[in-house]
């Protein structure tokens, strides 16, 4: 979803990607447990906020890592396996993009209209015994500064706390790194807060 922002930055005319746009595919490789000594365990309550999961459900929640062997040279991984994550613009989601909706906002309409996540396509590759907690957490997310919880890479506020993780320039609306003073993308100087 974030590449319709990155195609605002350059330049293109939000009604163009919204009438021209037919998917997005997001891919990230994680590595694939060896399965000579996969062992099935349960994880504590970190490795399961590691990835957004709640307390509640850590009772339901089977997990596999390897141990090392001679097969994957002590790793417990053996061989890569891609997450994947595609965006298939539907009517609304055009009329959005359109209107120079938030990656935010795109990203919870396309969740609603039934995209599955980068994340979750994780979580279900955790479940099948095909990847760790570990792996999906290194490729998916990130650690908020304000609360310190586990939340996607995609987010630019944080769902728990509200802590902005990212700016947005007021003049072109390319997300900016907090500690930026300039936009990168128009050249825009960002306002004081004082």
């Amino acid at each position: 979803v974030s590449t319709v922002n990155h195609l605002f930055n350059f330049g293109i005319s939000p009604d163009l990607i919204a009438s021209e746009l037919l998917a997005v595919i997001a891919q990230r490789l994680v590595r694939e447990i060896c399965p000579v000594c996969k062992k099935a365990y349960k994880p504590d309550t970190q490795e399961l906020r590691s990835i957004g999961i709640p307390d509640g459900q850590r009772t339901t929640f089977l997990c596999y890592k390897g141990t090392g062997c001679l097969n994957c040279d002590g790793t417990g991984y053996s061989g890569q396996v891609g997450l994947y994550e595609l965006f298939e613009p539907n009517t609304q989601l055009r009329s959005e993009i359109a209107k120079r909706r938030t990656t935010h906002d795109l990203k919870n309409l396309a969740v609603k209209a039934g995209m599955k996540t980068l994340l979750e396509d994780g979580i279900k590759k955790i479940h099948q015994g095909i990847t760790t907690i570990e792996e999906v957490a290194r490729v998916c997310c990130a650690k908020c500064p304000g609360c310190g919880k586990a939340i996607p890479e995609t987010e630019d506020i944080c769902p728990f706390c509200q802590y902005w993780l990212y700016e947005v320039c007021g003049h072109c609306g390319a997300k900016l790194e907090i500690e930026w003073q300039v936009c990168p993308f128009c050249g825009t100087r960002k306002f004081s807060k004082e």
